[in-house]
């Protein structure tokens, strides 16, 4: 949960500005300067090849955050966590006819 807004920010904006790189990149003028300035490395900055490595990126952000976050947690920790949220608002009996 502590990534889980930024990751999702950062998404977005990723997609938006690869987006706006892919629509410059259809200029043909652009992509003779590209491949003159780059030569062999100018696939790198092609918009699929940075939308590969954003995706990947976001792919292993989202594991590491579930494997930190959420992985490790026991079932009892969650239980007594539901069991306390009934019992402030009241509704105990309605729990424990769903976890058992």
């Amino acid at each position: 949960m502590l990534f889980s807004n930024r990751m999702s920010t950062w998404a977005l904006l990723t997609i938006v500005g690869i987006k706006i790189w892919r629509r410059i990149l259809k200029r043909r003028s652009i992509q003779e300067k590209l491949h003159a300035c780059c030569k062999k490395g100018s696939f790198l900055v092609q918009w699929y090849t940075l939308l590969t490595i954003a995706m990947l990126l976001f792919v292993v952000g989202s594991n590491i955050e579930y494997f930190k976050e959420y992985a490790t947690h026991a079932a009892a920790t969650t239980d007594q966590t539901l069991r306390d949220i009934y019992d402030d608002e009241g509704q105990a009996q309605l729990l424990e006819d769903k976890l058992n």
